[in-house]
C-alpha cells in the first residue's frame, strides 16, 4: 500500500466512524441515513476539486450500508450518465451535469475520471463534500441533525473539517470551488487558520499551504446564485488560473 493509499483508508476510517456514530444517535427512530465514501486517488493531480454540502439522499445513487461496499461506489462512481455505461445508480446528472458544465466554460477540455481515464478528456474535475454523510436539502433541520455549525467546537464539525484538510492534502487541487457556505467556511478555516469574519470581504484566496487557489461561492446548483454571479465567479477563475499553461 502507498503513501495516498494509506491516506485514502485513514480519511474512509474517519468518515464511516462518523457515520456509525450517526446512526447510533438516531437508533431510536430507526435511520435510514446514508454515506458517500469521498473519491479514491486516481494516480494524478486534480486540476479543479468542487467542495459541496453532503450528498442528498434523494437520489437513485445506489448507496452501501456496508463499507466494502461503500468503497467500491466511491471507486466506481461515474457523477453523470453521458460519462459511463453502469447506470443511474453510478450517477446523478441533476447535481454533477451542471458543475460539470461549469468547469467546462473555464476549460472544454475538463472531465471527470472515467472520461479523463480513457483519454478523451485532459483536465480532471473531481468532487467531495465538507460532510459524507447524506442530509435531506429540503428538511431546514435535518442538517442540525448532524452538525450545527453555528456552535463552536461543534465535534462533527472538527472532524469533517480534519477529513476534508486531508482530502486537500491528498487530492493536491490546483483550484478548489467551495459551493456553499458551509463548505466555504470549513475551507476558509483550515486554509487561514481563522474563522470566517461576516461581512464577508473576500471572494478567493490566491495561495495556500496545499498549493491551490480557493474560489468561495454561494451554492451553484440553486437559484440562491444567479448568472451574474456565476459570471463573476466565472471571471474570477479564469483571470487567476490560466489552465492552457498546466504541464499534464
Amino acid at each position: 500500500m502507498n503513501n495516498s493509499e494509506d491516506s485514502y483508508r485513514r480519511i474512509c476510517d474517519q468518515v464511516w466512524a462518523l457515520y456509525q456514530a450517526q446512526l447510533e444517535k438516531e437508533k431510536l427512530r430507526r435511520s435510514k441515513r446514508k454515506v458517500f465514501l469521498p473519491p479514491p486517488p486516481r494516480g494524478r493531480r486534480v486540476d479543479l476539486l468542487y467542495v459541496g454540502i453532503s450528498p442528498s439522499p434523494v437520489t437513485r445513487i445506489g448507496y452501501a450500508t456496508q463499507r466494502p461496499a461503500a468503497e467500491r461506489l466511491a471507486r466506481d462512481f461515474e457523477y453523470v450518465t453521458a460519462a459511463g455505461s453502469r447506470g443511474p445508480s453510478f450517477a446523478n446528472d441533476l447535481f454533477y451535469d451542471p458543475l460539470l458544465q461549469f468547469a467546462r466554460r473555464i476549460d472544454p477540455r475538463f472531465g471527470v475520471w472515467p472520461e479523463v481515464d480513457r483519454g478523451e478528456k485532459e483536465l480532471f474535475v473531481e468532487f467531495t463534500d465538507a460532510l459524507h454523510i447524506a442530509t435531506d436539502h429540503r428538511i431546514a433541520d435535518d442538517l442540525l441533525a448532524v452538525m450545527n455549525p453555528e456552535v463552536e467546537n461543534c465535534p462533527v464539525c472538527l472532524k469533517c473539517k480534519e477529513i476534508l484538510e486531508a482530502e486537500l492534502v491528498l487530492y493536491q487541487p490546483r483550484v478548489v470551488i467551495c459551493s456553499g457556505r458551509l463548505p466555504s467556511r470549513f475551507v476558509w478555516d483550515i486554509c487561514t487558520g481563522r474563522t470566517l469574519e461576516r461581512p464577508v470581504k473576500e471572494t478567493m484566496l490566491k495561495e495556500t499551504r496545499f498549493g491551490c487557489k480557493v474560489h468561495f461561492s454561494g451554492y451553484l446548483n440553486s437559484t440562491w446564485i444567479d448568472g451574474f454571479s456565476r459570471a463573476r465567479l466565472l471571471r474570477e477563475i479564469t483571470e487567476n488560473t490560466d489552465f492552457t499553461q498546466i504541464q499534464l
